[in-house]
């Protein structure tokens, strides 16, 4: 097995890990729906950046873990409300904080 297979596996072992962390706190109550819909709606602009750097398809594979959390989390009203609110914001001239944005966070 050479070193490019290893770093795959190992990218998609962690991935499978950060997804289950992600569950296990959503349902312990420590995380919210709303946060995780922020943070990957989020990942989805970073991602898009990268894109334009490097020929990765970031932004696709952003979008793909979105899906995931939608469905298993049952946070597709939280990725929805948050879309429609940052619509409104950007339509309005982008007045007051990103609703995307964290806040409190440095």
């Amino acid at each position: 097995m050479g070193n490019e297979q290893v770093v795959e596996i190992m990218e998609g072992v962690l991935e499978i890990a950060l997804r289950e962390i992600v569950v296990e706190l959503v349902e312990k109550g420590v995380l919210e729906r709303y946060d995780i819909a922020k943070a990957m709606l989020r990942t989805e602009i970073i991602a898009s950046i990268q894109d334009e750097e490097t020929p990765q398809q970031s932004t696709e594979y952003a979008r793909i873990l979105q899906k995931f959390f939608e469905k298993r989390l049952g946070a597709k009203p939280q990725f929805c409300s948050l879309r429609h609110e940052r619509e409104a914001w950007l339509q309005s001239g982008q007045r007051g904080p990103d609703p995307w944005e964290s806040v409190g966070i440095d």
